[in-house]
C-alpha cells in the first residue's frame, strides 16, 4: 500500500505520489464556484488536479469560468447542452490523472477540508467494492458516512 503521512491539525496528507482529482459538475452555480475553488486549492492534499464540467448554464457561470477560473484549475468542459449530473461526471471521468477521484459538489454541500477523511481509508487499504464497468479496467469504489462517492484506479 502506498505510503501515508500525517499532517499537523490539518489531518492526513497523502504521499505526494498519489494524485487526487476532483471532478466539479457546475450547472448554474456562478453564486458558489468562486468561493468553492478557494476551499478547494486549500484542501491540505499535496497533490490533486481540480477539473470543472460546466453543464451548459444559463446564467453566466461557463462565462465566469472562461474568463476568470480557467487559469486556475487544470481542466475545463464545456457541454453544448445540459445533460445532467451524471453525464458532467462521466465527461470529468474521461480527463482526470489521479489515482483517486472526488465528484465535489459546486453548492458547498461538502467542506473540502475533509478530503483526508474521506480519502484515508482508500489510502490505508480499507475495505472497497470492486466494479467492473464494461471494460477490463476494475474499480474500486468506497462509500463514506458523509456520501461522497471516491473513485480509485485498481493500481493504488
Amino acid at each position: 500500500m502506498k505510503e501515508f503521512k500525517t499532517a499537523t491539525e490539518q489531518g492526513p496528507k497523502m504521499a505526494s505520489s498519489i494524485k487526487l482529482s476532483i471532478i466539479i459538475p457546475c450547472y448554474n452555480e456562478k453564486r458558489y464556484l468562486p468561493k468553492l475553488l478557494s476551499m478547494v486549492k486549500a484542501a491540505p492534499i499535496e497533490n490533486k488536479e481540480i477539473l470543472l464540467i460546466d453543464d451548459h448554464s444559463s446564467d453566466g457561470t461557463a462565462e465566469m469560468i472562461h474568463e476568470k477560473l480557467e487559469a486556475i484549475v487544470d481542466k475545463v468542459v464545456y457541454h453544448d447542452k445540459n445533460l445532467g449530473k451524471g453525464a458532467a461526471i462521466k465527461s470529468g471521468l474521461q480527463h482526470i490523472s489521479g489515482d483517486i477521484v472526488i465528484i465535489q459538489d459546486a453548492d458547498l454541500e461538502y467542506d473540502p477540508a475533509e478530503y483526508p477523511k474521506l480519502i484515508g481509508p482508500i489510502v490505508d487499504g480499507g475495505p472497497m467494492l470492486c466494479m467492473d464497468h464494461g471494460s477490463q479496467v476494475k474499480d474500486r469504489i468506497a462509500f463514506t458516512s458523509s456520501g461522497i462517492i471516491l473513485v480509485t484506479k485498481s493500481s493504488l
